[in-house]
């Protein structure tokens, strides 16, 4: 298949931001924060936790006065409960603020550190500035994680979104995982392939458009003499689901395919632009 200049501009577009945002290694955390006295940005340092999050616990601390237990931040709905178990070995009620990004030792950052597997079944936490590899099936399980966990703005672009009435239909389930998400109040837009010379894949993207637009969802198709041939999801403006995975059973089941899961707000904001400056010329 042949891609349009636009197409291929765009890759080079996504590569280049890749390398120029990401940092060198991803940096671990040490010491602790006091849940009484961190400021949103330092609650923002904290895994899973993003601006949105941090505003809401500042502004509950702000209602309701200092925490007395961690466990406020269940009850209050503030994050879930595989949240607060990310966040509890950094997290202090007393005590001063001193959590930071570890520095890694001279000796440590000259190896080459293996990629870890990923347990489906396990939560999968970042800290800022860390990249997870997702290859194969491993993408599904925690892209829909991400969606499920999602507080404030999720923003996907795919060239190919294909679902089928089965329940065991993993591309499915994450559009009723964006239904939900717009459903608990949070921004979903969604851009779309619409080929010049596919008819088959425009019925399928088509058809899922329908139902988000159905249940409220933001949903573009791009210009038939362009391709968008982009697989990437924003969540929260700090997460970035960036690779090779279109949402068909097979890409996200069968095939040899590979993505990564990136917690940098920096290159969020790029890659939010960036979609901006696509559905500005829709």
């Amino acid at each position: 298949m042949m891609l349009t200049t636009t197409a291929c501009r765009s890759a080079a577009i996504l590569v280049a931001l890749l390398f120029l945002t990401l940092p060198a290694a991803a940096p671990a955390l040490e010491g602790q924060l006091n849940l009484n006295t961190a400021t949103v940005e330092q609650l923002e340092m904290l895994p899973t936790i993003g601006e949105g999050r941090a505003r809401a616990i500042s502004d509950y601390r702000k209602k309701h006065g200092a925490f007395r237990s961690l466990d406020q931040l269940l009850t209050g709905k503030l994050v879930g409960e595989s949240s607060l178990a990310a966040i509890r070995p950094y997290v202090t009620l007393s005590g001063a603020t001193t959590l930071k990004a570890a520095e890694a030792s001279t000796a440590t950052t000259r190896k080459a550190t293996p990629v870890p597997a990923i347990d489906l079944g396990r939560h999968i936490s970042l800290r800022p500035g860390e990249v997870r590899v997702l290859p194969d099936e491993t993408y599904f399980p925690v892209l829909l994680q991400y969606i499920k966990e999602a507080s404030r703005r999720i923003e996907l672009a795919m060239f190919l979104f294909k679902t089928t009435a089965s329940p065991e239909n993993r591309p499915a389930q994450l559009a009723q995982a964006l239904i939900n998400a717009r459903q608990r109040g949070v921004q979903v837009e969604v851009l779309l392939e619409n080929s010049g010379y596919d008819e088959g894949l425009n019925r399928e993207n088509e058809k899922v458009a329908a139902l988000l637009r159905k249940n409220l969802i933001a949903v573009r198709l791009d210009q038939p003499e362009t391709t968008t041939h982009t697989k990437l999801v924003v969540i929260d403006g700090r997460y970035v689901f960036l690779g090779s995975h279109n949402l068909t059973q097979a890409a996200l089941k069968h095939n040899h395919e590979v993505s990564l899961l990136i917690d940098s707000a920096a290159l969020a904001r790029e890659l939010t632009d960036y979609l901006a400056q696509i559905r500005s010329k829709e």
